[in-house]
């Protein structure tokens, strides 16, 4: 998954900003990319902060989100 904001200037950094993603998956700061593999099964709640350093546009975005995680289970054969 990939966080993005249109027309940001930069210089900008992506946060964790309340709550944490699923276990196992991180945010990249600079890239906004989510990426791993979540290791359980569950709801998590988390906010995303965008924040431009450079004007006009300097300053900090935020936004809340849920992601739910199925429990994967494993097939016997």
């Amino acid at each position: 998954m990939t966080a993005w904001w249109a027309a940001p200037t930069g210089p900008y950094a992506w946060s964790v900003t309340g709550g944490s993603l699923p276990a196992g998956l991180v945010l990249d700061g600079a890239t906004g990319v989510i990426s791993g593999t979540p290791v359980a099964g569950g709801v998590s709640h988390f906010g995303l902060g965008l924040r431009d350093r450079s004007p006009p546009t300097a300053g900090t975005v935020t936004g809340a989100f849920a992601s739910t995680v199925d429990q994967y289970k494993k097939k016997a054969f």
